[in-house]
C-alpha cells in the first residue's frame, strides 16, 4: 500500500485500486496456483511507484509502474526481468523501488536486482541446503536486508558497493515469520505462533536476541469464547 493506492492480490490477477474512491488504477495478470506475492515501493518519493509480482515464465518477475498506469501518458506494460531458473517464492522492493530482493525455491541465494537498469547487483548466499524462504525486506534507505527461512536463522547483509553477510542469529525455525528493520542495527521477527523477537547486532558480527514476548495467544477459536 501506497499513500493513494492499494494492491489486491487475486487467484490470477493484482489489482491497484485508487484511495478512496478504489477506482481501479492498474491490472496485472499473475500466474495462478502460485503463491500470492506481490510488493510497491511505498515511500513518498520514490522516482517510481512500482508494482513488484510474478510473470507468467518461471523464475521471472514483473515490473509496472503504476504511475505511469494511472496517468496514461506513457506505456503501461510490465517490464520482465528473469530472476531465476526456479519458482519464486519470495520478493521485496525497497521503498525507493530501486532494489529488489528476490529467492527461489531453492532458497540458497537472495539476489539483489538495480530495477532502473533492470540488471543484477549481488548474490547473497542464504545457505547450501534448500530452504523456504519466508521473508525478505530492506531498510528504508534500502543499505541492509534480512531475511527469515525454516531454517530458524534470520540472516542480516549489507547492499552496498561491497556486500557483507553482517549477521545470522537462531530464529523459531517450526513457524512463518516476517521479519522487519526497526533501525539499522535492530531487526524484529513477527511469528506465526504469536512471538516477537528483537535482534541486535553490530558491525563486528556480533547479533543478541534482545527482547522476546507473546503478542497473541494462539489457540482454538472456541477457548475466546465465553
Amino acid at each position: 500500500m501506497i499513500n493513494d493506492m492499494v494492491a489486491v492480490v487475486l487467484t490470477s490477477s493484482i489489482h491497484v485500486l485508487s484511495l478512496p474512491t478504489l477506482r481501479r488504477a492498474a491490472l496485472l495478470r499473475i500466474p495462478a496456483g502460485g503463491r500470492p506475492l506481490c510488493d510497491l515501493a511505498t515511500a513518498p518519493h520514490a522516482p517510481a511507484h512500482l508494482l513488484a509480482a510474478p510473470a507468467h515464465r518461471k523464475g521471472a518477475l514483473q515490473l509496472l509502474d503504476v504511475t505511469r498506469a494511472v496517468k496514461g501518458g506513457q506505456s503501461s506494460s510490465p517490464a520482465v526481468l528473469n530472476c531465476h531458473k526456479g519458482v519464486l517464492v519470495c520478493m521485496s522492493l525497497s521503498a525507493l523501488g530501486t532494489r529488489l530482493a528476490t529467492a527461489s525455491e531453492r532458497g540458497t541465494l537472495v539476489r539483489v536486482w538495480d530495477t532502473g537498469a533492470k540488471t543484477l547487483l549481488h548474490e547473497l548466499r542464504r545457505g547450501s541446503d534448500y530452504a523456504d524462504v519466508y521473508c525478505i525486506s530492506f531498510n528504508p534507505s534500502g543499505s541492509l536486508l534480512c531475511l527469515v527461512s525454516d531454517k530458524g536463522t534470520l540472516h542480516v547483509w549489507s547492499c552496498a558497493r561491497a556486500p557483507a553477510h553482517l549477521a545470522a542469529a537462531p530464529a523459531p525455525p517450526a513457524t512463518r515469520a516476517l521479519c522487519a528493520f526497526a533501525d539499522d542495527s535492530t531487526t524484529t521477527v513477527i511469528c506465526e505462533d504469536g512471538t516477537f523477537h528483537k535482534f541486535t547486532y553490530s558491525a563486528e558480527g556480533t547479533c543478541l536476541r534482545s527482547d522476546f514476548e507473546y503478542f497473541l495467544q494462539v489457540g482454538d477459536d472456541d477457548e475466546f469464547i465465553q
